[in-house]
């Protein structure tokens, strides 16, 4: 950090390889401040975080969702595989319709109505 400025209350102060000036300079400014007693205790208990069955129940569920997604998700890439190639088939008429395949031999039928 050679060479940079710094800018406070309109004045520059050069900052050196040694911190030691800026150091002063912010022990001077800044005023020690003590902490309301249920702010230290609300954030104690959101470092500590949820008890450890917790974490497991959630780590758990996260696993099951991520599983159902890869199963989802790899039917989509399936179906959309399989349909890819059978357009494939057919742009290159490799797939016919059953229809051909069959033949003109079928007819319609009648049944009487008594």
């Amino acid at each position: 950090m050679t060479n940079e400025k710094l800018y406070t209350q309109g004045k520059r102060l050069k900052v050196q390889e040694n911190y030691s000036d800026a150091e002063a300079f912010l022990f001077a400014t800044l005023k020690p401040v003590k902490p309301r007693p249920e702010f230290v205790q609300g954030l104690r208990g959101r470092l500590k975080g949820p008890l450890p069955s917790i974490r497991t129940s959630l780590r758990a569920l996260q696993n099951v969702l991520f599983i159902i997604a890869s199963v989802i998700s790899s039917l989509v890439f399936l179906i959309a595989g399989v349909r890819f190639i059978v357009l494939l088939m057919k742009r290159f008429k490799l797939l016919r319709p059953i229809r051909n395949r069959l033949g003109n031999n079928i007819t319609s039928i009648t049944v009487p109505l008594d």
